[in-house]
């Protein structure tokens, strides 16, 4: 356990850094700064054009790269994102058009439990989002939170339903 925490610990700091190699001579573009994002044994990072990057273990399709194989060196998924959530073993991404995409294996709030191997569009309007452990939140423009997955007596929501309006942050 020390040993894998060690290692994702270690790989969260270095990849902290990548984002800023990866933008050289792109910082400043209007709209976009790097993000990343550490799942379970992944990463995901938006490059300041916009562009959303993916590497690290693969076996449930968080990667959102048509695969399950898993990948030492990043591969791109997705353009024009805005927002990323790397979680256990789904991934979440918000696009500048406010479309929320989601994919991997589990509840990914669109009604079943069948494994994503890209990403698939779940809600419009969205601003912010985060998700981790058989669970989603969502905010929209207009404050709403919505959620979806496990919550603490173990009902599952398999698609999102709105909890509270005036949220400002998940």
């Amino acid at each position: 356990m020390k040993r894998t925490f060690r290692i994702l610990l270690a790989c969260c700091l270095l990849l902290a850094m990548i984002p800023i190699a990866m933008a050289s001579g792109e910082m400043g573009q209007a709209g976009y700064s790097p993000t990343i994002s550490c799942g379970f044994n992944y990463s995901a990072a938006i490059k300041s054009d916009g562009t959303l990057w993916t590497w690290g273990y693969n076996g449930k399709s968080q990667l959102g790269d048509n695969s399950t194989e898993n990948r030492f060196s990043p591969v791109k998924v997705l353009e024009d994102v805005v927002s990323v959530s790397a979680g256990d073993e789904v991934t979440a991404a918000i696009t500048s058009d406010g479309v929320l995409w989601t994919w991997g294996c589990g509840n990914l709030g669109r009604g079943d439990a069948i494994l994503s191997r890209t990403p698939e569009k779940l809600m419009d309007d969205v601003t912010a989002v985060s998700v981790y452990s058989g669970k989603g939140a969502a905010i929209t423009s207009n404050g709403e939170l919505w959620l979806w997955g496990r919550d603490s007596s173990g009902f599952t929501y398999k698609t999102p339903i709105k909890l509270l309006d005036s949220v400002t942050a998940v």
